[in-house]
């Protein structure tokens, strides 16, 4: 077995960046972050296979229908978990699982090739004239070609995939009309006027604090502020704030010298630092997409120190307290009392408006319509007759019954009523259903009923 993997690390749209690249010793989630254990796949695997420490998200362990902001109706209701380092009880990121299994493959001989972004590819049905499944599938990658006599799996967004170069003349006119086709219907019931559908990003932002003071001054460690922090509140500053007390990692040291990881008020004495998610929504910002690399790299981070310059953090800052001004003056805290942030940390993916599928789009472009504004996914995608198994199991097999799949949270269509967010499922069930119909048996960590339900009788 061999993996390409296009950038220099593993993950994705799972990025978890490490104590190295902040310069602090917490590992941050800017993309991909947590799961809920019913949610069989990736639960199952992380916490029967893997066996990897975790913890709930919320402390009070909420059911995730409650935790999981409105308006989206999410399928699932266990608590909602997120991986920890067993030393430390601190969050280590959500790519763990991806570095744990890649480094078990290794073991197993598996070739692991980094920064080989794919150029094009050529499947059987078009290489050449024997039987698909006896078929040599050739690939083209920046730093040279490879040709697999196997099964091939293609973990490409949407836009990935378009930009190969003779994709367009291996498709059918139906199938890539099919992988064309983005949608985010956002009808008033659901979401009000909340223009969700047209954002330009989906961002997350993070403010570091030598003194975490939302610990140590105002005893707010759970929940969100406003009450649903994914309609972020807009400051004077044109910086969105909409903050998780509990997301961001936060490290302290008791009056007798004990450090100590915080999830909860602390007493008299304590110093504490570390991280406030300040952000995490999907608006048209422009002042987190400013700090990020985006298009190409996610991850922005500004420090005190030069080369950057201290007032986008001084502004970050003073938008914060202007948000959070009632809640201030509630508990009594004069907003000068508060300390100034060192550091920022944001991940940006982004949205560009329209349909075109060029390195622009890092965000998920699923297909999700509303029957009262699109009518059915015929009619929303412009493919007449177009059925969610269709979509399903041309997206599974674009190329037709032969050994090239595909899997990515991007090849999902479904009515946007039932919406539940991405979280790496939608990628692990099309590989489970590709190994399905390659014969493959359910592996006998992963729930049963689960597996007939999302694999066996949707493959």
């Amino acid at each position: 077995m061999c993996i390409f993997e296009a950038s220099g690390r593993i993950g994705g749209r799972t990025y978890s960046v490490p104590p190295s690249r902040l310069g602090k010793p917490f590992t941050l989630d800017v993309g991909a972050y947590r799961f809920t254990p019913d949610m069989h796949l990736p639960g199952d695997l992380i916490l029967n296979h893997l066996k990897l420490p975790t913890e709930c998200y919320e402390p009070a362990c909420p059911s995730a229908k409650d935790d999981f902001p409105k308006p989206f109706m999410f399928n699932y209701s266990a608590p909602l978990r997120r991986v920890i380092d067993p030393k430390s009880g601190l969050p280590a990121g959500y790519a763990t699982p991806l570095h744990v299994m890649v480094e078990r493959m290794r073991v197993l001989g598996v070739r692991i090739f980094l920064d080989s972004p794919l150029l094009d590819i050529t499947p059987p049905s078009v290489s050449g004239g024997a039987a698909p499944a006896l078929s040599q599938t050739k690939l083209q990658f920046a730093n040279g070609t490879a040709t697999a006599s196997g099964a091939v799996m293609l973990n490409l967004p949407r836009n990935r995939l378009m930009m190969l170069s003779s994709i367009r003349s291996s498709l059918p006119k139906r199938t890539a009309a099919m992988l064309d086709c983005v949608k985010f219907d956002a009808p008033p019931d659901m979401f009000g006027n909340q223009s969700i559908a047209n954002s330009t990003a989906l961002s997350k932002a993070y403010f570091y604090y030598e003194d975490a003071w939302w610990h140590t001054r105002l005893n707010l460690t759970t929940g969100e502020y406003p009450a649903n922090a994914f309609h972020p509140l807009v400051t004077s500053y044109g910086i969105d704030i909409g903050v998780h007390w509990n997301d961001g990692p936060v490290t302290c040291t008791s009056a007798d010298g004990r450090s100590f990881r915080a999830r909860g008020p602390v007493g008299a004495g304590v110093k504490c630092h570390g991280y406030l998610l300040a952000y995490y929504s999907a608006t048209n910002d422009t002042f987190f997409y400013g700090l990020s690399g985006a298009p190409s790299e996610p991850l922005g981070v500004v420090d005190a120190s030069p080369p950057y310059a201290h007032e986008k953090l001084e502004m970050a800052h003073a938008a914060l307290l202007e948000a959070i001004q009632p809640l201030l003056k509630a508990k009594a805290v004069p907003p000068a009392s508060l300390p100034p942030m060192s550091s920022m940390a944001v991940g940006v993916w982004s949205r560009p408006g329209g349909l075109s599928h060029d390195e622009g789009y890092t965000a998920p472009t699923k297909v999700y319509w509303a029957p009262s504004i699109s009518g059915d996914l015929g009619r929303a995608c412009s493919v007449d007759g177009l059925s969610e198994d269709e979509y399903r199991a041309t997206a599974l097999q674009p190329f037709g019954e032969g050994p090239v799949y595909m899997a990515n949270n991007d090849w999902v269509a479904q009515d946007v009523h039932f919406f539940f967010g991405d979280w790496a499922e939608e990628s692990l069930v099309q590989c489970e259903r590709a190994l399905y119909k390659l014969g493959m048996a359910r592996p006998d960590w992963l729930n049963e009923t689960y597996y007939k339900a999302k694999i066996v009788d949707l493959a």
